[in-house]
């Protein structure tokens, strides 16, 4: 169960050190732990997240996105996205 917490976490937000010992002290504790308890890691490297509170700016950043779903739904297929029968 360990296991695929710690895989989700990771793909969601990958966790970052600043230097190899810390990286490897984190390793350490994370192989040594049992399955059922819990683990105190090193912290890693938190980088701000930007977050776009102006509601002008979020309408204009959803149309871009319909825009761009637009423009590549309306391409015609590629030679190698055909199905041959």
């Amino acid at each position: 169960m360990k296991t695929w917490m710690l895989l989700t976490m990771l793909a969601q937000d990958p966790i970052m050190y600043e230097d190899q010992k810390t990286c490897e002290l984190a390793m350490m504790k994370l192989n040594t732990a049992a399955d059922n308890t819990s683990v105190c890691i090193p912290a890693g490297i938190q980088e701000p997240k930007v977050t776009v509170t102006d509601p002008l700016a979020l309408f204009e950043q959803m149309m871009n996105m319909v825009t761009e779903m637009n423009i590549n739904l309306n391409k015609p297929p590629k030679e190698v996205d055909i199905q041959e029968e």
